[in-house]
């Protein structure tokens, strides 16, 4: 499940960042990225939810835990990577 979900988010993500310069001057291209984001998110709890048998109630809850831990890490990493330390020592 992890690769789909990651060619998912690429292929979304290709259609989105070329928006991303555009978005602040135009309002169309921010509509554009926010559908595409709020389609991102659905393919993702329709994902979760297929996968693993569930309800919607616990599928929303697992995605939902599931994207917030993976924020987490990915935060970390950029961190660890940067030269840019945003915890304090």
């Amino acid at each position: 499940m992890s690769l789909h979900i990651h060619s998912a988010l690429y292929i979304v993500l290709m259609f989105m960042l070329p928006l991303e310069k555009i978005a602040s001057e135009h309002l169309f291209a921010l509509v554009a990225q926010l559908i595409t984001f709020a389609y991102l998110l659905g393919y993702f709890f329709i994902a979760v939810k297929r996968v693993y048998l569930s309800s919607w109630p616990v599928a929303i809850g697992k995605s939902l835990v599931s994207l917030f831990g993976y924020m987490i890490v990915l935060s970390l990493m950029i961190e660890q990577t940067s030269n840019f330390q945003i915890l304090s020592d």
